[in-house]
């Protein structure tokens, strides 16, 4: 392999424009062009059916039956759908997309734009939310298309509701809803740790394979987080919530607590820092509704979590209840700037390391070329008390095996958190903050 190191830009940032929606830029040298029409619809699936992750929907595992013939949606509303948009890499399990509607139906009806026939998939007895399973083929065409969703109750069938579909080998997103809801409460974020460790593959698994195993967890004798690198197998992971809370709240987070070296100060032997760029410093926050939690009396190591924060409302009472973390109850925002720069080490030491892949949960992003709500539905309400069903998360991640990353540079948002004034309104600048990230094992 060649010695030299890519560095990577993952931007994230407004791109203009209001409202909810937006798309992901496609990659240079990608196809971002819809497949012609007339193509047969399983030029993009092999099969859509109902999700057989257990726990996830009624129905588990029944096929929809493809029709050679146009979709002819009818009146009225369509389904609500979890995701604004969801990726494919050919041959991995998909992330199960929610569609559901206020009365029961009898089935759920699915077609990609430009292509001819769509699949008719049974919902079940009952129902009003199900979970499919949108199972690409090998070869579907790279780059965006847009997937339609209608319902049919009896011969009624309804108006249809779209969301974007990207395939790409190298590419991973979802806006909206990013948990599986199943009974092992796997997310997005799992099924992208297993994509990093190299557990998918063409075929399609049967099921989803959930990530095998995290380094930052395992504890030594000494009671030190991550094990030393370079490990063979596995991924990492950065969880705010495993930083005591007497870091927490300050701007003086130190970019290598994750990156804790032999000899070195407390923190996780993770081989990751964190720079702010052009910034005066960053923070790991959970905050709510404008109160920091006392370290006496919330938060690890000796206390259990707090409950779900992390929205920098005691910087500005205006964000209370938006920013706030996907896993339990913190997260990440460099200060006086938008801009971070991560970089890694071999685990444990000051060796310089690089990774194939890379992937990052967005909060609250509302103008940017990853968009991030979605009308729902879900199984459970969201964090959003004043709207359940706007759920405010966004994943993008980037893997390539023949690559060698060195720095990854992510713009969240188009304003620093602390120089913000509102955040979700027409003509306001968009704030965005950082929950889990998971990387492949640096190597040096």
């Amino acid at each position: 392999m060649a010695s030299h190191k890519l560095i990577v830009l993952v931007a994230l940032f407004g791109c203009g424009g209001g409202g909810n929606s937006g798309t992901v830029d496609a990659p240079s040298g990608i196809d971002s062009s819809t497949p012609p029409n007339g193509t047969a619809a399983t030029a993009t699936f092999a099969a859509v059916r109902i999700t057989d992750l257990p726990g996830a929907s009624q129905n588990a595992g029944v096929a929809g039956v493809f029709t050679a013939t146009d979709l002819v949606p009818g009146a009225g509303a369509g389904p609500a759908l979890s995701n604004t948009i969801v990726s494919a890499i050919p041959g991995a399990p998909p992330k199960p997309v929610f569609v559901g509607q206020a009365t029961a139906f009898d089935a759920v009806l699915v077609s990609v734009d430009g292509e001819t026939g769509f699949f008719d998939v049974p919902a079940g007895t009952n129902n009003t939310i199900v979970a499919l399973d949108l199972v690409t083929v090998g070869t579907a065409t790279h780059g965006f298309s847009t997937i339609n969703f209608a319902t049919r109750t009896g011969t009624t069938i309804s108006a249809t509701t779209s969301m974007r579909l990207f395939v790409d080998e190298h590419v991973f997103i979802a806006a909206g809803d990013l948990e599986n809801h199943d009974t092992d409460g796997t997310n997005i974020a799992d099924l992208f740790g297993a994509v990093l460790e190299g557990k998918q593959g063409n075929p399609a698994m049967p099921m989803q394979v959930v990530d095998g195993h995290n380094n930052n967890a395992d504890v030594d004798a000494n009671g030190i987080k991550g094990d030393v690198g370079p490990v063979a197998t596995g991924h990492r992971e950065v969880v705010w919530d495993g930083v005591p809370e007497v870091l927490r709240n300050v701007k003086t987070f130190s970019p290598t607590f994750f990156d804790r070296q032999t000899g070195g100060a407390a923190g996780v032997q993770g081989g990751v820092v964190f720079t702010p760029v052009g910034g005066t410093g960053e923070e790991v926050n959970d905050a709510l509704g404008g109160v920091k939690p006392s370290p006496a009396t919330v938060g690890p190591p000796t206390n259990p979590n707090a409950p779900l924060g992390g929205d920098f409302s005691d910087l500005n009472p205006a964000f209370a209840g938006d920013l706030l973390a996907f896993t339990q109850d913190a997260v990440f925002a460099p200060i006086g700037t938008n801009k971070t720069d991560i970089t890694f080490h071999v685990a444990a030491s000051n060796t310089t390391g690089v990774v194939t892949g890379m992937g990052v949960v967005f909060i609250s992003v509302n103008k940017t070329v990853v968009p991030a709500r979605s009308a729902g539905p879900f199984p459970v309400p969201g964090p959003l008390t004043a709207a359940p069903n706007a759920i405010p998360f966004s994943f993008a991640g980037w893997i390539d095996n023949t690559k060698r990353v060195a720095r990854v540079r992510i713009t969240s948002g188009e304003v620093a958190v602390d120089k913000a004034t509102l955040n979700d309104h027409v003509g306001t600048p968009d704030v965005v903050v950082l929950d889990d990230i998971y990387y492949s094992e640096p190597q040096p």
